[in-house]
This record gives structure tokens, sequence and C-alpha cells, in this order.
């Protein structure tokens, strides 16, 4: 053979060889490689599964025992037991083989810690454990990796296969699991988005983690987001069809308003700023990826009234967000009474507590400083009165424009999603349903790809009550998507029970009683067997009384007897109602968790609250809180009710003008443990600027915020004392209220003038895909109003009215930031139109 012929095959055999070159991942992921670190983790491994049903325990030392490695070990030491609790050790295996078999294909790039934080990960959030990744692999996934080895490329691709999958709608409740969004849904908020792309990214061997603003500190509203590891630094990403750049989002000129970015890491690096380290994550401090050489470094010193240092203080980082003060981030200070950590620019308050020292609470304002440092002197008396404008600068952002070739593919993912979307909706309904049925039409539709689940439970319980079908139709529409037959039948049962007795209350307090779920909290089991159809609620729940409140005392008497509050001895995470009532013991929040639930058993409508230890009960015609812990009414003293007192505001512009502020920007707070809880009772609206309150004679502090721009916002705090004996009368300055909004800006007239004669009087201007513009349309229709939106992308079947504006493509087309913006344009009675940019808090009147 020619010998110039025998050197090209062998050449040939050798490229094929390195191309399909395979690694060793028993011998990269066996304990050997790092026996330090194995001894940890299968130290919490075994920690973290021994309160675990004996079952469940066994299932999963199996599983330690056939794959003593490094990978199943941290599988179990890094998840929630609760989530743990409620997984199948099946999924879990199914989730180690796949890394496994990614490892095998490329080996481990990172170092371990970093490789099983941000790759080998299960969960992103607070979704439950799913066997995904060889799913999602088979969906797609796996062809973009082994066609796309450049990790740009690949995190490009990804997120395009995100954007066929899933389209971003405001959902509440607990997060969906990727094969929820997947499989079930094809929507999801921010946070699910941030699930799926995270999942997705890590399934291909892109490092991901998931970040947050839990609350924005310039407009009433929070966000979560991705993270993902390219080219050897952290970048952010958003919208999965603007991703073509990293850190290049729709709040991208907004970072320098925020105050703290938060990301999450089971194993930090020594790098990382960890603001807080428990036993299943590090809350990373990621606010220098994005604020840059803009990060300001905070040193806080708290002392007590002589001067003595405090350790061990409770230090609260709090923003003004829907009507109060809320919290980024509660951590302790050192031994020494100090703390330091990175912020942004954006102005917000410290919140300083000492069970023994006292309470303070101190502004920081904006500035360019790179250092601050405030020394905060706790003391026993009321926190001081305070008014503030709050200041977040604006930070000049310049859009990159992507390539035509990205804007067509996600046009096309786009149309994708359009296919899913159109093949539930057009499905035909079973053949027990009347043609005339229309509400079980509306209610099939809503189910979405879980059609198949209310079809069987139909089939033995159609035709359905009206009223149910609308509860559900109103209620969570996740449980639409997630639900079981035995879950629908269980809540139909549970409808029937007590929705005759309900008949009266407003919607509120009957699916406080009616609805399965309290929290974030996964949808209960139902108990069944052959001889009795799907309960709820376990018949141990039911108690007896002859009033309400008595029955509130029986059943929470009851639960603390048999699931006593002990978090040492407790699963950690949200519980399912019925994995809950089998434990022994509980955390608080599963505990007001579970008595919620038991007090909707025996139909006493209850919710769940902020407030630590206090959840919500509707008694004597109102809503009040209750102390589970105390098992007492909170607002009543140790001899009986409290008496209530009036309290009178009046409140002014800088011009005297007075001023109608929205009830829910006027907040009566109580404070605990450095925090600011809001009570049920509020204000009414006397006119002119005058609001009065009956409220128990306890000691409040008055929140009033408001937004003056997207720069800017006005925060007031004033202890209020109810037992003082001076008139409770407050006359109260608010600098710079906003009244009106803005005329049309000229430029924009083309876009009226389109919708001229279709009789509009209100025009939200984004896009049918823009999370903001969904958000205001959302806004309005809950309001009652009827808006149309503008966008500039085709869709079809919309819940809302949309139309492609010719004027507004074009401008986007030129200018693809014009797509970022989103504009709300309202008509008045004398034909001149108003709009607003962004994310308003109130109409003009």
């Amino acid at each position: 053979m020619n010998k110039a012929l025998i050197l090209i095959l062998a050449l040939l055999l050798l490229t094929g060889i390195l191309a399909a070159k395979s690694y060793n991942s028993s011998e990269l992921l066996s304990s050997s490689r790092n026996p330090e670190l194995f001894q940890t983790l299968n130290e919490q491994a075994l920690k973290n599964i021994e309160l675990l049903p004996k079952k469940q325990q066994k299932h999963y030392r199996n599983l330690l025992k056939h794959n003593p490695d490094l990978l199943m070990n941290f599988l179990l030491a890094y998840e929630y037991s609760a989530a743990l609790a409620e997984a199948d050790s099946r999924d879990v295996k199914k989730n180690y083989d796949s890394i496994k078999d990614l490892v095998t294909r490329e080996g481990i790039k990172y170092p371990l810690e970093f490789f099983f934080s941000y790759i080998a990960k299960q969960t992103v959030s607070d979704e439950r454990i799913t066997a995904y990744r060889k799913i999602l692999w088979d969906d797609g996934l796996g062809k973009i990796y082994e066609s796309t080895p450049d990790i740009i490329e690949r995190y490009r691709k990804v997120s395009l296969w995100c954007v066929e999958r899933l389209m971003f709608k405001q959902t509440s409740g607990r997060d969906q699991s990727p094969l929820d969004i997947t499989q079930k849904s094809l929507i999801g908020r921010c946070e699910e988005m941030q699930i799926l792309f995270v999942a997705a990214a890590r399934v291909v061997g892109i490092p991901a983690r998931p970040a947050s603003t839990p609350w924005w500190a310039h407009t009433d509203n929070n966000h979560a987001w991705a993270e993902v590891y390219l080219d050897g630094k952290w970048d952010y990403t958003g919208d999965m069809d603007a991703a073509y750049y990293p850190n290049q989002t729709w709040f991208s000129a907004l970072v320098d308003k925020t105050v703290l970015i938060l990301a999450d890491g089971s194993l930090p690096a020594d790098t990382d700023e960890v603001l807080l380290r428990g036993s299943y994550e590090a809350v990373i401090n990621s606010t220098p990826n994005y604020a840059k050489e803009r990060t300001r470094t905070l040193k806080l010193e708290i002392v007590d009234e002589d001067g003595n240092p405090v350790p061990k203080t409770q230090i609260s980082i709090l923003v003004y967000n829907w009507g109060g003060l809320r919290p980024l981030i509660t951590l302790p200070a050192d031994e020494s009474g100090s703390r330091s950590l990175s912020v942004g620019r954006g102005a917000f308050f410290v919140s300083a507590f000492s069970e023994t020292a006292g309470k303070a609470m101190v502004y920081i304002e904006s500035s360019d400083a790179a250092q601050l440092y405030r020394k905060i002197t706790l003391e026993k008396n009321y926190l001081p009165d305070q008014s503030v404008i709050m200041h977040y600068p604006a930070l000049d952002f310049e859009w990159k424009q992507a390539p035509e070739e990205w804007n067509s593919g996600a046009k096309k993912a786009k149309a994708i999603w359009q296919e899913g979307i159109d093949s539930f909706t057009s499905s035909p309904l079973p053949a027990y349903v009347s043609s005339t049925d229309t509400l079980f039409k509306q209610l099939w539709i809503a189910t979405r790809f879980n059609q198949a689940e209310l079809s069987a439970f139909g089939k033995k319980y159609y035709p359905l009550q009206t009223g149910f079908m609308e509860f559900l139709l109103a209620d969570d529409e996740k449980f639409l998507w997630q639900a079981s037959r035995k879950q629908f039948a269980a809540v139909y049962l549970h409808y029937k029970k007590w929705a005759p007795g309900l008949a009266a209350l407003e919607d509120r307090e009957r699916h406080a009683v009616l609805s399965p779920s309290v929290h974030y909290e996964e949808l209960p089991v139902p108990k069944s067997c052959l001889f009795f159809a799907p309960r709820l609620y376990s018949k141990a729940l039911q108690v007896k009384g002859k009033t309400a409140l008595q029955k509130i005392q029986n059943c929470l008497a009851q639960l603390a007897k048999e699931h006593p509050i002990d978090p040492q001895h407790s699963l950690v995470g949200l519980l399912r109602m019925d994995l809950a009532i089998k434990q022994k013991h509980l955390q608080s929040y599963q505990f007001k968790v579970l008595a919620v639930s038991a007090l909707r058993a025996n139909g006493i409508p209850s919710e769940y609250t902020r407030v630590p230890d206090v959840i919500n009960v509707w008694l004597e015609g109102s809503w009040q809180y209750y102390n589970v812990v105390k098992n007492a009414l909170e607002d009543k003293s140790d001899i009986g009710p409290l008496q209530t007192r009036s309290l009178s505001l009046k409140l002014q512009d800088q011009f005297n003008a007075p001023l109608k502020v929205p009830l829910d920007k006027i907040a009566l707070s109580i404070y605990r443990n450095g925090q600011l809880y809001p009570i049920n009772q509020s204000f009414e609206y006397l006119g002119d600027g005058s609001y009065q309150g009956e409220f128990p004679m306890l000691d409040y502090y008055l929140q009033i915020g408001y937004r003056i721009d997207e720069n800017n916002t006005g925060y007031q705090i004033i202890p209020i004392r109810m037992s003082q004996e001076d008139p409770l009368y407050l006359s109260l300055e608010l600098p710079d209220y906003p009244q009106a909004w803005n005329e049309l800006e000229p430029q924009l007239q083309p876009l009226v003038e389109e919708l001229e004669s279709s009789g509009f009087r209100i025009i939200v201007v984004g896009n049918y895909s823009q999370e903001n513009s969904i958000r205001i349309m959302d806004k309005l229709r809950e309001q009652g109003k009827d808006p149309i939106l503008l966008g500039y992308d085709d869709a079809q079947r919309l819940a809302f009215p949309y139309a492609v504006s010719r004027f507004w493509r074009d401008r986007v087309s030129h200018n693809r930031g014009q797509a970022l913006r989103t504009l709300t344009l309202i008509r008045g009675e004398d034909g001149s139109w108003q709009m607003y940019e962004g994310l308003w808090d109130k109409l003009p009147e």
C-alpha cells in the first residue's frame, strides 16, 4: 500500500480516536480524588437523611452504598432534607447517571467544588426534585452539546432552546420544575425562566446559578435571573430572546439603582463574598459583578448606649417596596459587632437589632463614595422619625445590536412555542362533555398539557358544579397544570363540603378555605384507597368547638402536642401537607403552613403571613392575626381584648395641596426583631387629604412611601404610641409627591393615530413577549380597564387585545434598544394623551 495513503489513514484514525475521546467518570468522581471533601460530603449526606421516613432512608442509604463517590454524596448532602423527603430516590439516581455521562464526555474542567455547585446541583430554587436531565438532553439539548463545542455559542443555543419552551407570564406560589415548564405549561414567571435556563445550561456543562434582587429599590417588584460562567467570569442573562450578548438585558440600565444582587452556591470559592452560609447553600454577594468599579464597601460598627460593641447583632438591609421597608438580607455582625459588605449605589436603610442592647435604623444615602462607614448605636427607645428622598442613579447603557441571524432564530423559536400553545388550545373536549358547557371548555384550555388528568377526573365526576369550575379558574392556575386526577377529586370533594356555607363571603375568604396550597409548598398528595374517595385532609385534623375561635384554639393545641416546633430534630425546607402531618417535629414555618391547612380542613378561612409565628384568620367578619405559638389572637392582652383608638392623618404636598395617597402606600406596622410588618387594618380616606382608622392600642410605626420618578422615592417612618394621652392626629408633608403623568412625546404621535378609530383609551406599547408589557396589561385588567397592547411581533391567541404597530415595528428594527421600552398611554376626556414609561404605581385621575 502507498506509504502516503497509509499515513493519511493513520491520521484519520487518530483524529477519530481523539474526537471520540472519553473520560473515566468513576475515577474523576472517586472518593480517593479528594478524601477530605468526600468525608465532609459523606457526613452531611448521612446527617441529611437521618430524619427521613425509614423507607426513604433505606433507599438513599442504598444509593450511597452502591455509588460511594463524591457525586452521589454531594447530591444527597446539598438538597434540603424536605426536598429529599418529597423526591423519588430513583429520580436522584437518574440525575446522577446523567451527570456521570456528562463527565464521561468532557471530564471535569473546573475545581470539584465549583463543578458540584454550578453543574451537578439538581435544583435551582425551591422547585421539587425531578429526573429532568436525561429528558431535556433527549429533547434537543444533547444535539446542542454535541454540535457546539464553543461555550459562548452553546450558551446562545441553549437560550433559544428555552425560548421555544417558555414564555413569560406572571404566576405565583410554588416554583415549577423544569419538566412542569416543558411538559405541562410552557409559561412561567421570572424565577421559573431562571429555573429552566439554569437547569438547561447545567445539563450541557455550562456552569450556571440563580441570581436575584429580592426587592427592587426603585420600583415595586422583584426579579430573578440566571448567571453563567463564561470565559472565566460570571456573566448574567435575562430575556432569553435577547441573550445574544451576555450582560445585556432589559434591566442592564438599572443595575446602579440596586442595593444588593445575590447569588446562590453550594460550595463557594474562597474568592466569593459570602454573606450567609448554611447547611445547604451559601448566599453570595454578586453585586460587584454588576456595579463593577462603582461598587461601594459598607462597614458597620454596632455599639450599645455605653459605646460597647454588640456581638452577633442582627443586621438587615432594607429597601422600600410594596408599601413598606422590606429586607434584602438579614445577617449577623461578627464577635466585635462589625460587618462589611459590598453594596450598589442605590439608597437603603440598615436595621440593627439585639434582644439585650436594643434597636436602630440608619439611612444610607446614594453616593459615589467607594468606602462607607457607619457607627450604629442601639437604643431601647422607639426608632426616631425619618423623612427622606431616596435616590437611585441611572446608568448610561449602550445596547448592542444582535446579528439578524440571531433575531431570525428568536422569531423562529417563538413560532415553535406558539405551535405548542396551539396544540392544547385546539385539543378536542372529552366525549362526555356537553358542547354547550363553555365553562368546562375554559377549564380545559387553562389546564394546558395536563388535560389527560382533568379528563380522567371529569369522567367520574362530570358534570361539575359551576361554582367549582369558577373557583379553579380564579384560584391557583398552577394547580390546573400540576394536579393529578386524585388531587382534582380531593379538592372537588373538599369544595362540595364547605362551599355552601361560604357563599356569603368574598372570594378571598372563600379561597382561604378551598385552596389546597398555603405558601410555596408542593401540592398535598391525597389519601385514598379502594374503600373511600380521595381526601385532601386527614380526619385526624378535624376538631370540635362551639365557636370558630374555640375550633382554632383546639386545632392549634392538638398540632402543638403532636408536632412540636423543634428546629434541631425536624426536616429543613418547605413540606407538603401530607408529609408534614407525619413528622414528629417541625420547623416554625412548617408549623405555620400546617396550621393554616388544618384550619382550612375545619372550614376556617386562614392565610400564611410574613410575621414570625403569626397567621391570618377570618373571625367575626374581619381578618385578624393569630399567634400559633401562643395559641391566641395577636391583638389580645393578658386580660382580654385590647381597647381601640382612632388615628387621624392629614397628608399634603410642599405647597399645602391635599393628597389622595393610595391606601396600600400607608402602612401601620408592628416592629419585630428588626423588621416591620404591616397590620391587617387600614385607614379610610375621608377626602381633602384626610384619613382615619380605628386600631388596637398597640405600639406601631407609620410608613408612607411613594415613587416620585424612576430615580427618586419619598419615604417617611413615624413611631405611633396609641397609649399616649395626646390626640392622635398627624399632619404630614410629602415633598415632591407625583400627581400627574407626562404629556405624550410628539415623536410618538403616530402610535395613537394608528388606533384613532379603534375606541381604545388605554394603550400599552411594548410587545406580547416582553415581561413588563405583560405586567402592566395584567395590572390594568385587574383594575377593570380595557387596554390594548401594541407590539412589533406577530402573535396569536393571546388573552388580551393585541396588535402590531407598523410605526413601533419600524422603530424597533432601526434601534433594537427600543424593544426594551414599555409605555402606557392614556387618553383624557379632552382627547389629549398622557404617557408613562416603565412600571407605574397608579393611573392618572
